[in-house]
């Protein structure tokens, strides 16, 4: 346990020296300032309110997904790659602390997203979504795609899966277009799968738990064989 958290210290002393650590100050600040601010200016309706917060989980959680890139792109840039390999920390324990050190920042998203309600509820203006679905949501979206990419960050450059994102992103607009032109009706199944979900709050909770930790554990599976392997 002790070489894991060694291995988050490190992490986080290249963010301070590279001039990144900030980031986790924008994770958490930026919530609170964009609601401040849109709440201020916005309308005082539940509807508003209810796109605020869908919209600042959106925009921050896809930032956070980014900021857990930030140590990939600093060990690569400033020419560390060799350095993991001589400190005395296996690296499995090197892949375990580098998964704590992000378990960090997406509690911060999270601590932040919870916020959120409470400053546009100082402003006047309501919120009628449910916050803590919402959040569970916006919190599960970021940790698959986290687990989607950490793996394929220790076998490529950062600047690879960086293309590869936003070619992905790119993918599923078009997929999404050319599904709302399709002859068949998707609005139906999407419903059914709705109304599967909504209708017992207690097995869609068990149904997100169990995709989020399955989703974590093959991630930090994947990872750990795929560093394994590379030769630094």
């Amino acid at each position: 346990m002790n070489d894991i958290i060694a291995q988050a210290r490190l992490d986080k002393a290249r963010m301070d020296a590279y001039g990144k650590a900030s980031g986790i100050l924008i994770i958490l600040g930026l919530p609170i300032l964009m609601s401040a601010v849109m709440g201020v200016l916005g309308l005082k309706t539940a509807e508003f309110g209810s796109g605020v917060l869908g919209a600042v989980g959106g925009s921050v959680g896809f930032m956070t997904v980014i900021f857990n890139m930030y140590p990939f792109m600093i060990t690569e840039q400033f020419g560390d790659v060799r350095l993991d390999g001589m400190i005395p920390i296996s690296r499995r324990r090197q892949v375990l602390g580098r998964y704590l050190q992000i378990s960090v920042n997406i509690v911060a998203y999270l601590v932040g997203l919870l916020l959120v309600p409470v400053i546009l509820r100082l402003t006047g203006t309501p919120v009628d979504m449910p916050i803590l679905a919402t959040s569970g949501v916006c919190i599960l979206l970021v940790l698959i795609l986290t687990g989607i990419v950490t793996p394929f960050l220790y076998r490529f450059s950062s600047m690879s899966v960086m293309r590869g994102l936003g070619f992905s992103v790119a993918g599923l607009a078009v997929i999404g277009l050319l599904a709302s032109r399709a002859p068949w009706d998707w609005t139906a199944i999407f419903l059914h799968i709705v109304d599967f979900l909504s209708a017992s709050t207690v097995r869609t909770t068990a149904l997100g738990i169990c995709l989020a930790i399955g989703t974590v554990a093959l991630s930090i599976a994947f990872s750990i064989h795929t560093y394994q392997k590379k030769d630094l």
